[in-house]
């Protein structure tokens, strides 16, 4: 009989997949534990003046947000089983934290935390948030409007981006074979969010029948579940390069 830890939940349970490696990113340690410059009044960066107080990694500010929001009533964090560095996370003793282990690709740590929440007792129709560890600049905001989106459309939803670029498909070579057409393509951000039932559902049917995703959303189309873009304001910036930690340093210290 499940555990009935979870039964009881009123809000939405979060999860964020950390077991990553990132090895291109940084010989010294995976991408979501690299720390964000912030800034000092003068605008200095407070590296360069010597004064590393308060630093925070990528990952402290990813969590801090779920932790802090009231719409959330747990968030499951999942790290690799070799991961030297979670228990150095500002609030890592935060009440609302759960802390398991993940596998060997994001869709098998995601489908760890279904399965742990599930012998828990999560009720069918909670409402499972899935976040990318290295999106730090998720807005408050953006959080709660896709939270309520979800509510009024009672569908899985995810938070979207424009493409204002130009976009071209290419060969093997590298030459350009056909220009695609931008208007109905978005960029696919997270959070995404479906209830337990049809999460579980179609994360345990990708692995099964072996199918590649990248995301949810696309576990979900692949299971014939319906999903709707909500547009987000544009600062949900993902960490892929160093240069990237700079931005997101300006960002968050524009959001404050």
């Amino acid at each position: 009989m499940p555990d009935s830890e979870m039964d009881s939940l009123s809000g939405c349970v979060a999860i964020i997949p950390a077991a990553g490696i990132g090895k291109r990113f940084s010989k010294d340690k995976p991408k979501q534990y690299s720390i964000i410059p912030s800034f000092n009044d003068e605008g200095n960066s407070k590296e360069q003046s010597g004064d590393r107080r308060n630093e925070k990694c990528v990952l402290d500010y990813t969590l801090n947000l779920f932790l802090e929001s009231e719409k959330i009533d747990k968030v499951v964090l999942v790290v690799s089983s070799d991961d030297r560095y979670y228990s150095t996370l500002e609030n890592i003793g935060h009440s609302k934290l759960i802390i398991i282990d993940g596998g060997t690709e994001r869709v098998n740590s995601v489908h760890n935390a279904l399965k742990f929440i599930h012998d828990k007792g999560i009720n069918a129709n909670t409402p499972i948030l899935v976040h990318d560890a290295v999106r730090p600049c998720l807005s408050k905001n953006d959080l709660h409007m896709l939270i309520e989106k979800y509510f009024e459309l009672d569908s899985p939803c995810f938070l979207s981006a424009k493409i204002s670029d130009s976009i071209k498909r290419i060969d093997d070579s590298g030459k350009v074979t056909e220009n695609v057409e931008r208007d109905d393509l978005v960029r696919a951000l997270t959070p995404q969010i479906a209830k337990f039932s049809d999460l579980n559902k179609a994360i345990s049917t990708v692995i099964k029948n072996d199918v590649l995703v990248n995301d949810e959303i696309g576990a979900l189309i692949n299971c014939d579940f319906s999903a709707v873009a909500i547009a987000s304001n544009g600062s949900n910036i993902k960490i892929t390069y160093i240069e990237d930690l700079e931005l997101a340093s300006e960002i968050l210290s524009r959001m404050n």
